[in-house]
């Protein structure tokens, strides 16, 4: 054969186009198969749909439910994209269904590398092709007796509308992640006279797998209390006041409260430990505790609690714990630090009488 005929040949392999039949076997190549099926609900309205690529346009199509919709080509040079149009009740949504050969699946039982990339058209998100599914939950755990709680929670494309939540309720949807953007949900929360807004998923970070459920289900809670001793997304604080005094000293006198707690006065014993715990709340901005202190003709009022840098991180403790340890001497206060260089903790002097 001489070589004017084997560069025609080629010439030839590159610009013929190819016809349904050639495109079912690929050399040098994968072969992809898209799949778009139609699993909208029965008695729904009608699914149309149009596919196409730069040299390749199927037209409108109209799908029965259940009807799978496909095509194979073979990606030379990786360099194929289809796009398709799909119109259904009112709705339209036009998106890439092929510019990444990760989005298809290898088929190790089919001979020649053959990849099915498989989409399903549904009313709802509860099943999740290619992306995460994920779950949100508000839960109601005010006390019983407490104000209304009203809830309003949407996106960019959901509004849930306003929400009246009972005492344990758990006011949930489910979505799947998108595969062109980002997806973000926010609520807007009111108890008697406070309101908070802030995102409730806008990173899956929020969310913890659930390795029960299968198709990589994340499940985001969250719980609304009004009370601090269980934390959701938020830090725990333990403020502990410790008597270090010398053995046989006067007795130590100490009241500490808040703007919404009040412990009262409390006479402590030499190593006695008077500690309480909260969360950092989600209706208000800050959260302070003062103690006043009596020993020995001497007196001293500050902040135990002002500033959540105060307090280190306990790694040993779940939720995030953080320790706020002040200890009483004769020579005055001092609060537990963190040395993160020798990754001991050490009293620091804070002031005197």
């Amino acid at each position: 054969m001489n070589l004017s005929f084997i560069n025609i040949f080629l010439l030839l392999l590159f610009i013929t186009p190819f016809d349904l039949s050639l495109a079912k076997k690929c050399f040098f190549s994968e072969k992809y198969e898209i799949h778009v099926i139609n699993k909208l609900p029965s008695n729904s309205p009608q699914l149309k749909v149009h596919c196409a690529s730069k040299d390749d346009d199927f037209e409108d199509y109209y799908p029965a439910i259940n009807e799978d919709f496909n095509w194979s080509f073979c990606n030379f040079f990786d360099r194929t994209l289809f796009f398709c149009h799909f119109w259904w009740d009112s709705k339209d949504k036009v998106f890439d269904v092929f510019n990444d050969k990760e989005f298809c699946v290898r088929d190790q039982n089919v001979p020649n590398f053959s990849r099915s990339c498989k989409w399903e058209v549904r009313s709802d998100a509860k099943k999740c092709f290619f992306t995460e599914k994920y779950e949100v939950h508000i839960i109601n755990k005010l006390p019983p007796n407490s104000p209304q709680l009203k809830i309003h929670c949407a996106s960019k494309n959901d509004d849930f509308g306003d929400h009246y939540s009972v005492t344990d309720e758990d006011f949930n949807w489910s979505f799947c992640s998108k595969l062109f953007g980002d997806t973000l949900y926010f609520c807007h929360f009111w108890l008697d006279s406070k309101d908070k807004t802030f995102d409730v998923f806008n990173d899956e970070i929020y969310c913890v797998h659930d390795q029960k459920v299968p198709n990589l289900l994340k499940y985001c809670k969250w719980e609304v209390r009004s009370d601090a001793k269980k934390c959701i997304f938020t830090d725990k604080y333990e403020v502990h006041i410790i008597n270090k005094l010398p053995p046989n000293s006067p007795q130590l006198k100490v009241h500490c409260a808040s703007k919404d707690d009040d412990f009262g006065m409390r006479y402590l014993i030499i190593n006695e430990d008077f500690n309480w715990s909260f969360c950092s709340l989600l209706f208000s901005e800050t959260t302070l505790y003062f103690c006043h202190f009596w020993w020995n003709s001497k007196d001293r009022v500050f902040d135990v609690f002002n500033d959540k840098d105060y307090c280190v991180h306990n790694q040993t403790y779940p939720n995030h714990l953080k320790y706020c340890k002040w200890e009483v001497r004769s020579d005055g206060f001092y609060l537990e630090q963190y040395n993160p260089d020798v990754k001991q903790y050490f009293m620091s002097h804070y002031s005197g009488w």
